[in-house]
């Protein structure tokens, strides 16, 4: 299957179902970073250069690694690509997050539009101004 077959196909699938409401496996890795940060950095936040690249070759590069051997297994390889990309996309889920704040501040309600953003940033979102809410949703 052709890269662009793969794309197109990782596109369809998150028009189609959307993104998972539970067991999303970007979360579970977030969920992991995070833990691995605090076990690295400590409770005060800070940690070597060295601790960030060790967590990486434990998180990031099994992965990465897993990911690209199982995209050579012969007629399933595609398969895996077009779940890799359906799962990294979230176009569908963004423009549900997305319309709301458009939609807020195209009726002048800043206050809905800086709710709204912060449901898919993870900032403060309070003392943002119309400029710094549109930024914040293009951002992501």
């Amino acid at each position: 299957m052709s890269v662009a077959l793969a794309c197109l196909a990782g596109v369809g699938l998150d028009a189609w179902l959307g993104e998972l409401r539970r067991g999303h496996p970007l979360v579970a890795f977030g969920r992991l970073a995070d833990r691995f940060e605090r076990h690295f950095n400590g409770p005060d936040g800070r940690g070597w250069r060295s601790h960030g690249v060790t967590a990486w070759c434990l998180i990031v590069l099994p992965l990465t690694l897993t990911a690209w051997l199982l995209s050579l297994l012969p007629g399933v390889g595609w398969l895996v690509e077009i779940v890799l990309l359906y799962f990294a996309l979230g176009l569908r889920s963004l423009g549900e997050h997305l319309l709301p704040v458009v939609s807020a501040l195209r009726s002048g309600n800043l206050p809905e539009a800086r709710r709204r953003v912060g449901f898919i940033v993870s900032r403060d979102t309070s003392g943002m101004d119309e400029a710094g809410v549109a930024r914040a949703a293009t951002e992501s």
